[in-house]
């Protein structure tokens, strides 16, 4: 497969799973389908296709995502409940990391050290002490932002 079939294809099929996941909400009382979060994925998606398709002007660009265990899933005092796993998260952050070293000039470049190289900014949300279930919570932020 050449290398533009697969950023289609991984777009594709990053979509499709995530299409599922919106289809299968739907059918929960307490979740329900989400347009914004099907706006989220599409553009979640898009943002690697151009990215790859762009790389001098998006390569600098990383979404990341990180989650941090409460006390009581280190303790393992959720280890019997399966759904309390996704319950009891200390925090949840969404950022976006941006290394300012991709956008320098190459004449820049030669001059910079290799160490700062990798050094980025971080923006983001971030929600702490969550005590329910990250995925409700990650909802509402995403739904803030947009």
């Amino acid at each position: 497969m050449s290398g533009n079939s697969s950023v289609w294809y991984g777009a594709l099929t990053g979509w499709l799973w995530m299409l599922e996941i919106e289809v299968s909400d739907a059918f929960m009382a307490e979740w329900g389908f989400s347009w914004g979060d099907m706006l989220a994925n599409t553009a979640g998606s898009a943002f690697y296709v151009l990215q790859q398709f762009n790389y001098d002007a998006l390569g600098g660009i990383n979404p990341k995502f990180s989650w941090h265990k409460s006390e009581a899933w280190k303790e393992m005092r959720y280890n019997k409940d399966p759904a309390g796993i996704n319950r009891r998260l200390r925090r949840i952050d969404f950022l976006a990391n941006c290394n300012p070293h991709h956008y320098f000039p190459d004449s820049w470049k030669k001059s910079y050290s290799d160490w700062l190289a990798p050094l980025g900014l971080a923006f983001g949300v971030s929600a702490k002490d969550i005590g329910i279930n990250p995925w409700v919570v990650t909802k509402n932020i995403l739904s803030g932002l947009m």
